[in-house]
């Protein structure tokens, strides 16, 4: 099974890790081109424990990019974990996560047979789908 994991930072790098260990292909997406170059060298981008031993040990299943026509085409799951840093209220800012997925859905425009279970944060997703026209897939 392929997968991609858009964000590769703290939690996304370590992520692609493990699902690399369970034998899955993992391609990681991150807008940062020197994160992407240390992953497919092989080099952990953040330092967590065993993170550079998993990915020095599945090296062959884990590609990165910065493309993500590539990348979401491919996958058969993708997984978002991108910053959701505090505003000025305290609140968490989604704007990282909305920009990952309008990137997903213009990807997704053009694919056919996907499926998308969301895991929460409806009412959300439902005001975004108003608000972005290039986002439109049906909401439970």
């Amino acid at each position: 099974m392929k997968v991609s994991v858009v964000g590769l930072g703290k939690l996304g790098a370590p992520l692609v890790a493990v699902l690399a260990s369970k034998g899955l292909s993992v391609y990681g997406i991150d807008v940062n081109p020197a994160t992407v170059a240390q992953i497919n060298a092989g080099h952990a981008p953040v330092q967590e424990p065993c993170l550079q031993e998993f990915l020095t040990a599945n090296r062959p299943r884990i590609r990165a990019t910065t493309d993500w026509a590539t990348v979401i085409g491919e996958t058969e799951i993708t997984y978002v974990i991108v910053p959701t840093p505090s505003g000025a209220d305290g609140a968490f800012k989604n704007d990282h996560v909305l920009a990952a997925i309008e990137e997903i859905g213009r990807v997704l425009a053009h694919k056919q047979g996907y499926h998308r279970r969301d895991a929460g944060h409806l009412r959300r997703c439902r005001r975004y789908r108003q608000t972005t026209p290039s986002f439109r897939p049906p909401l439970p």
